[in-house]
């Protein structure tokens, strides 16, 4: 049986291998078909703005448009692999990082990058926007009905779409898997509803979601920190928090209420997260221990035939108030971020918010050393050169020279 995904041309053959090598090959088949269905729908939808020449064309895309988000459904019946817990984490070459996934939101300002909408003007009122994935509802909503305090970013999302276009022309949302990283608990059981939603979503966006909650991204793996939840956005219905007291929002928490929730969280470092998540640092000699030679040879042979024929694509997050410095210094001394984008046709995209010292109330060790060696380290040649770019939101020092 043989499965080829349009833009990256790359060809499975699923031959017979143990039952659980089979349903591996088999989810990874789906995901490339699963993405087949959603960039014939996109292409649809471009080819045919850029051919359209009255009102009545626009009314045909438009149509196009709105009635595939319509016919997107959550299938309670659908035998996924991806629900599964020992599928949870699984490696790929195009990966998604949401470090401080909230309550998902970015996640759908990702999901957001792969929609089409068409104007052929500025002033076109008869031309469309594109629609938008609303993680709160799992609903794919017209863009006005946005709540005002819930938009999405449009920044990101459009930063995402020219990013992935700029990396590899024909890609798409629907080939990165997703991962979400959140500490504060009480969103816990909001990112579980969202992530079995959207893996069983037909067509999905996605290739694949994983929330990792109650975990802390920071400097190193499995140490307990507490999480301190602020106040600030009640009326919303959205605890905030932060690994540190000194942050802003939770000090006038605690001067508002006396005092403030915490929570013992676990830590998890980037460089882990990485090696676990992409394909590019499979271990083939500690993932194969459970398989006879003969079926490890097939397996990875039809892997490395997906991967050989593709750079490898990751995209960085970073809304962690305060811990984006320690996250970062810890990636770069691991030298992890260096061995996937020195040498390689690889890219690394990262999306930053900074926190300063006014939110922070205080300079960190962390960030000083970040601002004065890390950064600069991870732009250069010697680590990232081309392959690597940042942008920056909030950005409060000057460039060391």
């Amino acid at each position: 049986m043989m499965a080829c995904m349009l833009g990256i041309i790359a060809c499975v053959t699923i031959k017979k291998t143990s039952q659980e090598n089979q349903r591996m090959l088999m989810s990874f088949r789906n995901g490339m078909l699963n993405a087949i269905k959603v960039k014939e729908w996109r292409h649809k939808v471009v080819s045919g703005c850029k051919a359209a020449v009255s009102d009545d064309d626009m009314v045909k895309i438009k149509k196009v448009s709105r009635e595939f988000t319509s016919a997107i459904h959550e299938n309670e019946s659908v035998n996924n692999l991806d629900l599964k817990p020992e599928y949870w984490i699984q490696r790929c070459p195009f990966v998604f990082l949401d470090i401080g996934a909230g309550r998902g939101d970015t996640i759908g300002q990702f999901i957001d990058a792969g929609l089409e909408g068409c104007r052929r003007s500025d002033d076109d009122t008869e031309g469309f926007d594109q629609m938008h994935f609303d993680a709160e509802s799992g609903k794919f909503v017209e863009a006005l009905e946005k709540k005002k305090n819930k938009e999405g970013s449009k920044d990101f999302t459009m930063w995402v779409k020219h990013r992935i276009e700029s990396f590899y022309p024909g890609l798409g949302p629907e080939d990165y898997c997703a991962y979400g990283v959140e500490a504060n608990p009480l969103l816990k059981d909001d990112l579980v509803k969202l992530e079995r939603h959207v893996n069983r979503m037909e067509p999905r966006p996605l290739r694949h979601l994983h929330f990792l909650t109650e975990k802390a991204a920071h400097s190193e793996d499995d140490v307990k920190k507490t999480i301190f939840i602020d106040s600030v956005r009640n009326e919303d219905n959205y605890p905030g928090s932060s690994l540190f007291e000194s942050h802003k929002n939770v000090r006038e928490s605690v001067d508002k209420y006396t005092d403030t929730f915490k929570y013992d969280v676990e830590t998890i470092s980037l460089s882990t997260l990485m090696k676990q998540t992409l394909s590019f640092f499979k271990d083939d000699a500690n993932e194969t221990k459970s398989r006879d030679t003969a079926e490890t040879t097939e397996l990875d042979e039809e892997h490395k035939t997906m991967e050989a024929l593709s750079k490898q694509h990751l995209i960085l997050y970073f809304d962690v108030e305060g811990s984006e410095f320690h996250v970062l210094n810890e990636a770069v001394d691991s030298g992890v971020i260096c061995d996937f984008v020195k040498d390689t046709s690889n890219a690394l995209d990262i999306f930053i918010h900074y926190h300063s010292p006014d939110v922070m109330n205080v300079m960190s060790k962390s960030a000083k050393r970040y601002i004065e060696q890390v950064r600069p380290y991870l732009l250069s040649d010697e680590c990232g050169g081309e392959n690597l770019n940042i942008k920056e939101h909030m950005k409060y020092f000057v460039d060391v020279v």
